[in-house]
């Protein structure tokens, strides 16, 4: 099946059957079995950066957001690393921050 839809028609499996599951894997192709665990946890990674990425998509790491959150005082809640005054949050510090990006 080379397109899922084409002129108002579905395309049909060599059975004659129409298949959800391949067309889904056909609109994600090879995206469809990625895992954010294979990402994380494979062997070429550091240990320390698996853990630190690993701890980023359980939303544990301990940024001045997540503080907040467990109602401990924090003076100033902003990223520290940017001239911004933007909250440190894990998404801050993995995408958004400036100083980040440079490094």
């Amino acid at each position: 099946m080379q397109i899922w839809y084409s002129f108002g028609a579905y395309l049909l499996t060599p059975e004659g059957k129409y298949s959800l599951t391949q067309s889904y894997n056909t609109l994600l192709g090879q995206y469809a079995s990625l895992r954010m665990t294979d990402l994380i946890w494979t062997r070429f990674a550091q240990p320390k950066h698996r853990f630190i990425l690993w701890l980023a998509t359980q939303d544990r790491l301990l940024t001045k957001e997540r503080i907040k959150r467990l109602t401990i005082p924090v003076e100033d809640g902003t990223c520290c690393l940017c001239e911004k005054s933007i909250e440190e949050t894990h998404i801050h510090l993995f995408s958004t921050c400036e100083w980040i990006v440079k490094v």
